[in-house]
């Protein structure tokens, strides 16, 4: 992500930590083309993994 509120963050927060949801990160990619190679049930299913349900 790059937009004008990430870069405000980081010149006035520098040692912030950003922190995206999976929605905004895949919004921001061509998501027909990630559907189809399954790239979305690879990632969701590793958050899953990661929360320990």
């Amino acid at each position: 992500m790059n937009t004008a509120f990430d870069l405000e963050v980081r010149e006035y927060y520098p040692q912030a930590l950003m922190v995206y949801d999976l929605f905004h990160v895949v919004e921001s990619l061509d998501v027909r083309s990630l559907t189809a190679s399954g790239v979305i049930s690879q990632i969701s299913n590793a958050i899953i993994r990661s929360s320990g349900r």
